[in-house]
């Protein structure tokens, strides 16, 4: 069955079970500058008490839920990780010449392969039509 531009199960939806698109939280720029506070204090993602204690106090700021500040964190050391790597990858790559491109490199087909690639074939079907 199909809802608007949801998909069902048949049997799901006579249970009467309410579907609605998820929702994306959009940070206050209040909300984001102490999570980036709290972050700078901390050492990765706090624990599940800490995260509580803290959707509380954002929540004074504007809607968010324990989920939301969860995934803040885990984006945010993956974003301090990416940065680091292309900060210290970024020499590393100019010394070091990368194997997997020269592999994917081609050399260009010249045009006098294709011309005797094309006698050749000329000639193999044409040999029987001169005997």
């Amino acid at each position: 069955i199909r809802l608007g531009n949801l998909y069902c199960d048949p049997i799901s939806a006579s249970f009467g079970h309410k579907i609605t698109p998820r929702q994306r939280w959009t940070p206050t720029p209040l909300q984001l500058q102490i999570l980036e506070n709290i972050y700078e204090q901390g050492t990765g993602t706090p624990s599940k008490q800490k995260i509580k204690e803290i959707a509380s106090e954002l929540a004074q700021h504007g809607q968010i839920s324990e989920t939301n500040v969860y995934n803040w964190f885990q984006n945010r050391r993956a974003r301090s990780k990416r940065k680091f790597q292309v900060s210290t990858g970024s020499a590393n790559a100019e010394s070091e010449p990368d194997v997997s491109t020269k592999e994917k490199k081609t050399k260009p087909v010249g045009l006098d392969f294709i011309d005797n690639f094309s006698q050749g074939v000329e000639s193999f079907y044409f040999q029987g039509s001169e005997s």
